[in-house]
């Protein structure tokens, strides 16, 4: 029996891989998880109209930033330097290689992380958020960089938590390994299989862009007894002047 489930568990791995399931992210307690904040709908905006949403609503704070949702979640507003980023007036001399989203009071390091056991790595901490490293680095002009962090692990919320809950037209601002900032604009946000992840949020070509996943959906108990979420939550960022 033993041998069969390895072997079961090993066509599984192997079938989320080809399906491009980089993200199965695992390690939730184990006892029945509570559920973890989803969008209550769809989002989906054009690059102009997620640009021409107002500063104030855009970054207006989202409900539940600032409860009690762990020590691994920020309950304060990013630090006022952002805002400076947000209005076009600070865009070099930064703390680095950050991923920073005002209206979840998300301020975050980025590491980068490869793929492992056809799963993308994901940074221990769970203050942090990975970059999956085949994709554009956080300086690139072009291509999708895929940012992703755990939504919960061990029993512990992680950085990207409230991520589900974004506004279409929400900034997200990143800063490179020189500190340069460069702001994005949400688009879209929407909970995906994890078998079916769009192969563009992997592309290192095309428009620049970005995108930042992380678990939610229907919570799973997978065959060697674990919890873990059918879906990713996708949220994806177009570039924008710093002050527009």
């Amino acid at each position: 029996m033993r041998l069969r489930s390895r072997v079961l568990l090993l066509v599984l791995a192997l079938v989320l891989a080809a399906a491009g399931a980089v993200l199965l992210i695992n390690g939730l307690r184990d006892r029945d998880p509570e559920a973890t904040p989803t969008p209550s709908a769809p989002v989906s905006l054009s690059a102009d109209d997620a640009r021409g949403i107002p500063d104030a609503e855009a970054d207006e704070p989202v409900d539940g930033a600032g409860e009690d949702h762990g020590d691994m979640v920020r309950t304060e507003p990013v630090d006022a330097i952002w805002f400076d980023v947000l209005a076009g007036t600070r865009t070099k001399g930064l703390p680095e290689n950050r991923v920073v989203i005002p209206s979840l009071y998300v301020d975050a390091q980025v590491t980068d992380e490869g793929v492992s056991d056809g799963a993308m790595s994901l940074p221990d901490d769970l203050r942090e958020v990975g970059r999956l490293e085949s994709t554009s680095a956080l300086d690139a002009r072009k291509g999708s960089t895929l940012l992703a962090g755990h939504v919960t692990k061990g029993g512990q919320n992680g950085a990207l938590f409230l991520l589900g809950t974004v506004h279409g037209g929400a900034r997200i601002i990143t800063t490179d390994a020189d500190g340069t900032a460069t702001v994005g604009t949400v688009t879209s946000v929407e909970s995906v299989h994890k078998k079916s992840l769009p192969s563009s949020i992997f592309e290192t070509t095309g428009s620049r862009r970005l995108s930042v996943l992380t678990c939610g959906g229907p919570i799973l108990r997978t065959a060697d007894g674990r919890w873990t979420h059918q879906d990713n939550i996708v949220v994806r960022a177009v570039p924008v002047e710093p002050g527009e």
